[in-house]
């Protein structure tokens, strides 16, 4: 490849590179913030089941109004735990598919500026090949009309 041309194709291509590298980062802290999002989920979950079971208890004995207020009030408070907790769940996971689409693109930009190097690379490679030829069919021609030589 001629020089300059190289030097910026091959710039471009760690340009790329690089993109594709933070591009993975980010899909890898996209991964990590879901599966925070999914436990935080499950503990929610978790704690909302407990609350709906000691209410559950509580309408089984008798109880007073206040003590059933504060029971009510807690499961309500763990619902709403959960609803956020489902709700960045949700957002975790846009973000990951995001940003895998992300570093698809960016993957198929870095294999577009492989494959034009390649390309060029390999013109450049015929372009030497056929200038090779012209020169050995213009020597092999000058041999012929020398004529043979005498010994």
């Amino acid at each position: 490849m001629s020089g300059d041309r190289a030097r910026r194709l091959n710039r471009i291509v760690e340009i790329r590179q690089r993109e594709l590298d933070q591009e993975a980062a980010h899909l890898a802290r996209a991964h990590f913030a879901e599966t925070e999002a999914k436990t935080s989920l499950d503990e929610a979950q978790a704690q909302a089941a407990a609350a709906f079971a000691a209410r559950a208890t509580l309408s089984q004995a008798t109880a007073n109004a206040s003590e059933w207020t504060a029971r009510e009030a807690w499961l309500a408070s763990q619902r709403l735990n959960e609803e956020r907790a489902s709700e960045r769940r949700v957002q975790a996971a846009q973000a990951v598919d995001e940003a895998r689409a992300s570093v698809v693109k960016m993957r198929v930009r870095v294999r577009g500026i492989e494959t034009l190097v390649e390309r060029v690379e390999e013109s450049e490679r015929e372009a030497q090949a056929q200038a090779d030829r012209k020169f050995e069919d213009e020597l092999a021609s000058q041999t012929k009309l020398a004529g043979p030589t005498s010994r």
